[in-house]
């Protein structure tokens, strides 16, 4: 429930049922101020079969996928439970680009409609992946850029190391920089990079694989990391398999999301799953609110009364709409608020 009064200037939450099917919030706004969100999310929400190239799906990018040869949709997401038995959320299907059909190196490369740099604070980037092909000493895996630069690379960066090879990430495009994990890469993993910005310092990034779901994990819990080794700022990604004489290399990867925080990057269901509204925002005189933990593809209803103490009953209609795969909503009130609103989110 939200509150569009201008009275005071301050977020504060006066419960919040989880489970439930109702988050009731209050907000008075004063100024505007932005709040942790989803900055880019790829689902692989494409035709069986389909190629990636031109794709255009998800959302926080600039344009489609460039041009590849070899990528291929498949049927299906890859999936990942945590240690806890929480499970993340997927939708759509997966992408698998391969080397084998060009019989050369692979690439395909995407732009996101931002910019994450020294004024970003953290970045958070997950995505489900599993390396495979007939060679473990190609190169395949999944990239941070800055226009065509490359800042990290994640996955299996190097012909370098032999096999049995693990996740690790290098930075510069140099094996000589690699950082290694134990977590074997032919498996399907979640991975997850904590990125540091800092302003006139190299960052700090933070390499995660299979980490619970339900609260952020510690620098420490880190399976490798970059301390202050680099810059890491990005505004595109790329994935890439490599190919050699008939041996090649190809990766599987789905649900990559960027954020702001981890619960962005990292929605699950499960025990403790929760309907919740995680970013409010007055923008040009509308209402938006961000919230997660519904129903995925499910219906929600915002419903709206200049009095919080009537029955529900009683309130209106504002508006309605439907979770996304992930189990998160987006919401705009357009018209110009009353001096004095409070909204629902209510799931049936």
């Amino acid at each position: 429930m939200i509150s569009s009064s201008r009275m005071a200037d301050r977020f504060k939450t006066l419960f919040q049922v989880p489970g439930a099917l109702l988050v009731v919030i209050l907000l008075s706004f004063a100024r505007p101020e932005a709040h942790a969100a989803l900055l880019a999310y790829e689902g692989f929400d494409y035709a069986a079969d389909s190629d990636l190239s031109g794709q255009n799906g998800g959302t926080g990018w600039a344009g489609p996928w460039g041009n590849g040869t070899g990528d291929s949709n498949v049927l299906g997401s890859l999936a990942y439970t945590d240690s806890q038995g929480n499970v993340l959320t997927t939708a759509g299907n997966s992408a698998l680009c391969s080397a084998l059909i060009p019989a050369a190196n692979f690439s395909i490369r995407r732009t996101n409609s931002f910019v994450r740099n020294d004024a970003s604070g953290t970045t958070w980037v997950s995505l489900l992946a599993q390396y495979g092909g007939n060679d473990p000493t190609r190169a395949a895996g999944f990239q941070l850029q800055t226009n065509n630069t490359e800042r990290i690379s994640l996955g299996k960066g190097t012909t370098n190391v032999p096999p049995p090879a693990t996740w690790s990430m290098l930075y510069g495009g140099s094996a000589s920089t690699s950082a290694f994990t134990t977590n074997p890469i032919t498996q399907t993993a979640f991975l997850v990079l904590r990125i540091d910005h800092k302003a006139g310092a190299n960052d700090d990034v933070y390499l995660f694989v299979n980490p619970v779901l339900s609260s952020a994990p510690a620098a420490g819990q880190a399976s490798t990391n970059f301390i202050d080794k680099a810059e890491f700022s990005f505004n595109a990604v790329r994935i890439f398999a490599g190919y050699s004489s008939g041996n090649y290399a190809e990766i599987h990867v789905d649900e990559f999301r960027v954020g702001e925080t981890y619960a962005d990057v990292a929605p699950y269901t499960g025990g403790n799953a929760v309907l919740k509204i995680s970013t409010t925002l007055l923008q040009g005189g509308s209402i938006v609110l961000n919230g997660s933990g519904g129903t995925n593809g499910g219906p929600f209803t915002v419903l709206t009364s200049p009095d919080v103490s009537s029955s529900v009953v009683q309130w209106s209609t504002n508006g309605a709409g439907s979770f996304n795969g992930s189990g998160q909503f987006f919401y705009t009130n357009t018209a110009a608020p009353g001096p004095e609103n409070y909204y629902r989110i209510r799931q049936p």
